[in-house]
């Protein structure tokens, strides 16, 4: 079962000669289909696209931007970098492929802004607001464990025993 059959039904049934039923959602589809709109160049193109991008950042929506190429990912990236726009990047590089999952988890945060090609995150759900188990892990390796690394002294007392205790809490 898949939610995107219905647009390959042709390549199903040639290829596997297997039709393709149409279930209806269970609840409506509240996505609003805007307009295709069209550039002459690709340059236009890829600055409305970061345009649009920075605009929705400044609004702290979540953005996923698909593109169809390694190329074209990294274009925009520069494109956002220029800006000091913060992002993630996913394409098949492996600097990048192996952050996937972490990066998709937390892909739906306020503020957060993803470039993917098409070969990346198949099959994974985006969480509005984040992954609660990925930011967890984020604020632990963020916040608690540079503290907690650093050696504690040692320290010398005449035969008394000596104890250590670090209080730490989850909300900063």
């Amino acid at each position: 079962m898949t939610g995107t059959a219905k647009t390959e039904e042709k390549e199903f049934l040639k290829m596997f000669k297997m039709p393709v039923i149409e279930v209806p959602t269970n609840l409506p589809n509240i996505r609003v289909d805007l307009p295709i709109q069209a550039f002459a160049t690709l340059r236009g193109k890829w600055q409305y696209v970061r345009e649009e991008v920075e605009y929705m950042f400044q609004l702290g929506r979540p953005v996923l931007v698909g593109t169809t190429s390694v190329e074209s990912s990294e274009y925009l990236s520069d494109l956002l970098k220029s800006r000091n726009i913060p992002h993630n990047v996913l394409n098949a590089r492996p600097k990048y492929a192996a952050r996937e999952a972490e990066i998709i988890a937390q892909a739906g945060r306020k503020h957060a802004i993803t470039i993917s090609t098409n070969m990346a995150g198949r099959g994974t759900d985006i969480i509005l607001g984040g992954n609660p188990k990925m930011l967890a892990k984020e604020i632990v390796e963020d916040n608690v464990l540079p503290f907690l690394s650093h050696d504690t002294p040692d320290v010398e007392t005449e035969g008394e025993s000596t104890s250590h205790k670090v209080i730490i809490s989850v909300s900063f």
